[in-house]
């Protein structure tokens, strides 16, 4: 856990025990409140000779794992006053044989400065798709498996730090909202130091019945240092080549979202693009399409996903040792493009438990990797059950 989320968690504690038993109670009973979520997950591929690995360095290979998809969530709200109340949320993950890890998603203090304008500070998971708000929450979602050529896309930094406003207009017959989110991140992954600072993003949403619709625009500049990478820009930075290859630069991200659903037929669709000048980071296109049909307390739906790289031109101004790596670079991001045809249905037990099964046909170009390991010999087929609940 964070040093954020132990200091919001103790303060509220720290309330609770100045209080006497009874006055302790009462708070528990009308301004704490415990919500948890979680997945417990089984998944396998058809192949022996390739692995599919999360950032907990947990694996999907020909052996069924339940360690890759398995969460535990748990969520605390405080009610301080009527317009204040603070949040904290954990997630429980396995990041080894026997080994979990709790790290905070969210820790931000609320203030609902009038019914139509909410401001968050803290942390949050960084709001750039449609569904971040519930991204680890897999009751929350129709799929048994999101979208990997979408939603794999986030990392580790898929949190930050800093300021969210939503504000709702004062629209007729739709509900219109504006979010502005100003943040940062500050992490470390080996000896590597990563900043994302400060990260603007501006997002419209529109409602209407059963229809709705996201865009979002968010400005990332990125750095990364430390290691072999300082040497690494350095070799690559040379008057004759094609392209730049800064460390330091700024992404620009796009979304837009779309779902619908009157519990007859579901339509989601999913659009990513993002953009920078340094040909060190990847320009990725990608976007998810699915379609399902309920009966009852089953949905039986289909889903089509693609992730492209745009910046694939070779390096053809440098020579030597330089030219090598420069296009070992654009060459390892090319062979990461994939799509996949998925099939799946859900079926809704009880209140808050779902019980899912999906089938991921996932295809890769001759001699490309795509998410794996390593590039595998023809089309692989992935399995996937689970059971997600909410309470």
């Amino acid at each position: 856990m964070t040093t954020h989320g132990r200091f919001l968690i103790g303060w509220v504690f720290l309330m609770l025990l100045q209080s006497s038993g009874a006055q302790a109670w009462e708070l528990i009973e009308d301004r704490l409140f415990f919500n948890t979520y979680g997945t417990l997950g089984l998944a396998v591929l058809d192949h022996d000779d390739v692995v599919l690995a999360n950032i907990q360095n947990q694996t999907i290979d020909d052996q069924p794992s339940a360690s890759f998809d398995s969460r535990v969530g748990l969520q605390l709200d405080y009610r301080v006053a009527d317009e204040w109340s603070i949040t904290w949320q954990g997630l429980a993950t396995k990041d080894g044989p026997s080994s979990y890890t709790l790290e905070t998603k969210w820790a931000y203090l609320s203030y609902d400065a009038t019914p139509w304008l909410n401001l968050r500070l803290g942390r949050f998971i960084t709001p750039l798709y449609q569904i971040s708000e519930q991204r680890y929450v897999g009751y929350s979602q129709p799929w048994a498996r999101p979208p990997l050529e979408v939603y794999g896309n986030e990392n580790q930094f898929d949190v930050s730090d800093g300021l969210w406003a939503k504000l709702i207009l004062p629209t007729t017959r739709v509900t219109s909202v504006i979010e502005v989110f100003v943040t940062r991140l500050e992490d470390e992954v080996a000896d590597i130091d990563v900043e994302l600072s400060p990260i603007v993003g501006v997002a419209f949403s529109v409602s209407y019945q059963h229809l709705d619709v996201r865009l979002m625009s968010a400005r990332l500049p990125i750095s990364l240092h430390g290691g072999t990478l300082d040497s690494l820009a350095n070799l690559l930075q040379q008057p004759t080549a094609d392209h730049r290859y800064d460390l330091d630069d700024t992404l620009w991200y796009y979304d837009l979202g779309l779902q619908y659903s009157d519990l007859k037929w579901l339509g989601m669709v999913e659009y990513i693009q993002n953009r920078v000048d340094s040909y060190y980071y990847p320009e990725i296109e990608a976007y998810s399409v699915t379609a399902g049909r309920y009966a009852g307390a089953f949905l039986v739906y289909a889903v089509y996903s693609r992730r492209v790289s745009l910046n694939n031109n070779a390096e053809n101004g440098l020579t030597g040792g330089a030219s090598v790596v420069a296009n070992g670079l654009i060459a390892d991001r090319n062979s990461r493009d994939q799509s996949t045809i998925g099939l799946g249905a859900r079926w809704d037990a009880m209140a808050g438990v779902a019980i899912k099964g999906q089938w991921d046909h996932i295809q890769v170009k001759p001699g490309d990797r795509g998410g794996f390991d390593q590039a595998p010999h023809g089309h692989v087929n992935m399995f996937t059950v689970s059971v997600d609940w909410a309470f």
